[in-house]
């Protein structure tokens, strides 16, 4: 298997600009690592025992002032969204995420989880279908 990595820490990390590139302290950086079976599949054991042990995804509403990850996922042609909200999940402890940050070399650590003080107002929220395959569009 291969992993692709896309990742994107603090916005504006000025040692990332060049005149050749100007845009770059916002891009997204991006990496590739080859898996194993056994370690691509432990991370799929790990990915669905989360979903075992979470609340379900379908009709979750997701706010932009809130912390989460959405996970998309397709296996045996059957695509799903799975929504982590924390606190109702300790995203910090998902063991799926711990395997997949060991191949991880983009050098982009994941921000732990935690309440931002002062950011109460919700500008956007992705919401799950009810049948977890996709979000619902808004008009």
């Amino acid at each position: 298997a291969e992993l692709v990595i896309r990742a994107r820490g603090r916005s504006g990390n000025v040692s990332r600009f060049s005149f050749d590139n100007p845009f770059g302290p916002w891009e997204k950086i991006q990496g590739r690592a080859g898996l194993d079976n056994r370690t691509a599949s432990d991370i799929v054991d790990a990915y669905a025992a989360a979903i075992a042990t979470s609340p379900p995804s379908a009709g979750q509403r997701l706010r932009s002032n809130q912390y989460y990850w959405i996970v998309a996922s397709c296996s045996g042609g059957s695509f799903t969204l799975k929504g982590f909200l924390h606190p109702r999940v300790d995203t910090n402890e998902l063991e799926f995420a711990k395997l997949l940050l060991a191949h991880d070399q983009t050098g982009v650590p994941f921000r732990p989880a935690a309440r931002v003080e002062g950011f109460t107002r919700n500008v956007f929220h992705a919401q799950i279908n009810r049948t977890g395959d996709g979000l619902v569009g808004r008009r």
